[in-house]
């Protein structure tokens, strides 16, 4: 019988590139520093850092090791003025709620008023990841955290570990997180220059000489572009073999065919990228479409507002042959099938972009690996 392994992990503190400092107005807000700090709470823990502060504090990159294949935990979490108030891990139905200072069972469902934006256009129940790691000049007897809120950075790590997880590549090795400066827009309109982390590997990292101070999106980029050419999936290779031995034959569809087809599919009408969406007005907007092979991550669920009112919608997690993670949404004909289906399965999707919005039109699996039940 496999032993399960239940005991609260070692932690000297948390390492962030920001913190929460109240203004003069009296306000809280989150001062960006762009350089990694690290912030411990038991006295015991000084020691550590202080070795921190004099070998890392100030850079934009630290060499890590993790303690096993699952160093990012992402879940979904409301908190109030007491705290935390309830979560749920990322693609699971049943969190906890506290109640009276005891946490109890709650459903989770994507219909949940705290995920629905309000007038401030503000979600009470956000996504949040949790990372876990050494930092093997510091210590290996004690793990540090980072908290990590951009959905973007999210996204970063889980795309990584996801893809390292299809080659059947084992996370124990060296590492490098590091930050980049990325231009991202809001809801709004308005552009924000952000932090954000990213990751590599420590032999990649070396070669690109990742800088300790100044570092851009373009530096960003180019180190993902040599991981790329460093690692090979070894599912890609077999869909590769698959496609000589099993090629499949061309359509002589027309564009107005296909077009005609798609209209008639009032189901897949545009959605935003926010849990509550309004796809009433890229009804019109000009579609395109493309086939390629990708790496299933993950799904979850959005509620989505079309001209018929509120709709519920599967939206599935992949990864395509050059990394790039997408959101991709599901029609319902295909939605249980892959919802029964585990990381690294293969498919070929027939994707339709509208509005800058993606449709899964058509899946056919290459490779299928099914979700393993617990006992």
């Amino acid at each position: 019988m496999k032993e399960t392994r239940n005991f609260k992990l070692p932690i000297i503190g948390r390492v962030q590139h920001g913190e929460q400092i109240v203004n003069d107005n009296g306000k809280k807000q989150v001062k960006e520093y762009k350089y990694f700090i690290a912030k411990v709470k038991e006295p015991n823990m000084q020691h550590y850092l202080e070795k921190f502060n004099k070998l890392i504090k100030g850079k934009k990159n630290i060499d890590i090791q993790f303690l096993d294949d699952n160093p990012l935990t992402v879940r979904y979490e409301r908190n109030n003025q007491g705290g935390r108030a309830c979560y749920c891990m990322e693609n699971e139905e049943t969190g906890k709620q506290k109640v009276k200072n005891l946490w109890q069972p709650i459903k989770c469902t994507a219909d949940c008023q705290y995920l629905k934006r309000d007038s401030n256009d503000k979600k009470a129940c956000n996504r949040i990841a949790w990372l876990k790691f050494f930092i093997p000049e510091i210590s290996t007897d004690r793990l540090w955290l980072m908290k990590i809120t951009s959905q973007e950075a999210i996204d970063n790590l889980k795309g990584y570990i996801a893809m390292q997880k299809l080659q059947g590549n084992s996370l124990k090795g060296t590492y490098t997180i590091f930050l980049y400066d990325a231009e991202q827009i809001d809801r709004q309109g308005k552009i924000h220059n952000n932090c954000l982390v990213d990751i590599v590997e420590k032999n990649i990292a070396t070669q690109n000489t990742i800088p300790q101070i100044s570092q851009n999106v373009e530096h960003h980029q180019t180190i993902q572009a040599e991981v790329k050419e460093t690692t090979l999936s070894k599912n890609k290779d077999t869909v590769k073999e698959s496609k000589k031995s099993n090629t499949r034959k061309s359509t002589s569809k027309t564009a107005a065919e296909s077009t005609s087809k798609k209209a008639e599919k009032e189901e897949t009408k545009s959605v935003s990228e926010n849990n509550t969406k309004d796809i009433s007005t890229a009804e019109n907007l000009q579609s395109k479409e493309t086939t390629g092979d990708y790496a299933f991550i993950s799904t979850y669920e959005e509620i989505v507002k079309t001209a018929k009112g509120e709709k519920k919608y599967v939206v599935g997690e992949f990864v395509d042959m050059d990394d790039k993670i997408h959101n991709i949404y599901v029609k319902h004909e295909f939605a249980n099938e892959l919802r029964q289906c585990d990381i690294g399965t293969m498919v070929k999707l027939t994707v339709q972009e509208k509005a800058d919005r993606k449709f899964a039109m058509d899946i056919m699996y290459i490779i299928k690996m099914q979700k393993k039940e617990v006992a």
